[in-house]
């Protein structure tokens, strides 16, 4: 077992399965210093002999690579997720883990890959937040793998410990911010707006809110959301107010409707933009920031974090935290709504 340098590159030349095991020549990234490449031929071959220690052995562990078994798992995601997260995860699939680890075995992925993939990708100067989004696609994939009915390796403790980083402190409309906004939306947008707005909602589960999920008699909209589950909201007076008064048009099932494109209102950033420009307001707002604010509106006022979840529908509470981060205009509202009077009668007679 040796470190070795060939055609311009350092490779780390040992058994990550053990002496008996098959020996491996781990290309490290081109361009690293032989201080680097020591540092980590160290951590890799102890990450090595944890990964070992920790794994489950399996009647029969597959031999496919990392490559070969992401196809098959790529078949199954997109039968279970939105088109969208579809092409994300396979946008990383191909640029980033099948160059790094395709050709590994998927059975002998452990703590020495994961090290060498994040070495990989900082050296490509991948940011922090990037890296960790993709290893979080990848952590998924190794549970499908080893999961029951799948088996196609061993069940281990693969742990994608996350790189720092610093989430930017979020920046939020105030209330009258909105109030101001709305009222200077041309009127075919108010509805839409004050959908994402008092609803909460991302823009996609506004354009596609169709008339049948919008029940007056009982002031509530049913929202197909995120992952093609469905939510039940309150409707507002004011939004059933705006939603009335919009026009229907005949076999036409969605409420924000464009006759010009025969399509649903697709993008609503230009209106935006004319809005916020004629209500004098200087931040760059986009369709997510009404969401974003009301959630951080909802809790400046006391609202418990769990109610929000549901009214977000988030899977995962550490998501909905990150409305903790309230935005100080947000929490001097709420505090300039308790109205405190101290007489200053004995400040007056002091001294």
């Amino acid at each position: 077992m040796a470190l070795k340098f060939r055609n311009d590159r350092w490779y780390i030349d040992y058994f990550p399965e053990g002496r008996y095991g098959p020996r491996k020549m781990l290309p490290l990234p081109e361009g690293i210093s032989e201080e680097e490449a020591k540092g980590l031929d160290t951590q890799i071959r102890d990450a090595a002999v944890r990964a070992r220690s920790g794994k489950q052995k399996i009647a029969k562990p597959s031999n496919l690579t990392v490559k070969e078994l992401f196809d098959k798992y790529l078949i199954w995601y997109k039968l279970q997720r939105s088109p969208k997260t579809y092409n994300d995860i396979n946008s990383v699939l191909k640029c980033h883990i099948i160059p790094t680890l395709g050709r590994e075995i998927a059975e002998n992925i452990g703590p020495d890959h994961i090290l060498l993939y994040k070495t990989t990708r900082k050296h490509q100067k991948g940011s922090n937040v990037s890296i960790n989004k993709e290893l979080a696609y990848f952590s998924g994939f190794m549970k499908w793998a080893a999961k029951k009915g799948n088996e196609y390796i061993s069940p281990r403790e693969l742990k994608m410990e996350k790189l720092p980083y610093k989430r930017p402190i979020p920046i939020v409309l105030s209330f009258d911010e909105v109030i101001k906004i709305l009222n200077a939306t041309e009127p075919k947008y108010q509805a839409f707006f004050l959908c994402l707005y008092s609803l909460g909602l991302r823009l996609k589960e506004a354009r596609l809110l169709t008339w049948d999920h919008v029940d007056f008699e009982n002031d509530s909209i049913m929202v197909q959301q995120k992952g093609g589950g469905y939510k039940q909201l309150p409707m507002g007076e004011a939004l059933k107010t705006l939603l009335k008064n919009l026009p229907h048009y005949e076999n036409v099932p969605y409420v924000f409707w464009n006759p010009g494109r025969k399509a649903p209102l697709y993008d609503p950033r230009k209106a935006i933009a004319r809005a916020v420009k004629k209500a004098g307001i200087k931040k760059r707002v986009t369709p997510h920031l009404f969401r974003h604010s009301w959630a951080t509106h909802l809790l400046a006022k006391g609202t418990n974090l769990r109610v929000i979840q549901k009214l977000l529908g988030h899977a995962q509470l550490s998501t909905t935290e990150i409305y903790t981060h309230v935005d100080l205009e947000v929490l001097r509202e709420a505090v300039s709504a308790i109205k405190i009077e101290v007489s200053t009668e004995n400040a007056e007679n002091t001294g």
